[in-house]
Order: C-alpha cells, then structure tokens, then sequence
C-alpha cells in the first residue's frame, strides 16, 4: 500500500466484481489518484484488509490507477452522492 492512501473501500458485495478501491494524494503533483484492485472470483476477500494481504498473485486479476484533477474528483464525488441519493 502506498504511505499516501487517505481511504481503501473493500467490495466483496458480488462475488465476481470484488476488490479493493483506494485513493491517494501526491503520486503526481496535484493530482487525486483512485486504484482498483479486481480479485479473482474464487478468492476469499472477508478477512483481507488490503490488496497487499493477499498470499497469491493470482489472486489480483486485475488493477487500474488513473490520475484526476480536483475538478475531475469533485465531479466523481457529486456524481456518487447523486447515485447514492437515488438508491434511497
């Protein structure tokens, strides 16, 4: 785990869309970084606390890191409050 993760969510809600999500700070000046990590279905994420927990590189069947703005990630916030707002 990078020192500059501010927030990890772990998803294990569908079993075949679960993993981590992390956001950090300052891996590029200015910039917001949001990283998912995708588990492979038949690992067993309940008692992981983090991707780097994990015993078995296989285990990671996939992971993404994009770089957004504080613009960018004000609107993705707005935009999951609103989804959020819906489901209620």
């Amino acid at each position: 785990m990078n020192s500059h993760v501010v927030y990890r969510c772990k998803s294990n809600t569908v079993p075949y869309r679960k993993g981590w999500i992390e956001v950090s700070l300052d891996i590029h000046p200015g910039c917001v970084n949001i990283e998912t990590w995708i588990v492979a279905p038949d690992v067993k994420i309940d008692d992981t606390e983090s991707p780097a927990a994990l015993k078995n590189d296989s285990a990671i069947a996939g992971n993404t890191e994009i770089e957004l703005t504080a613009e960018q990630a004000r609107n993705l916030a707005t935009a999951l409050l609103d989804s959020l707002s819906r489901l209620d």
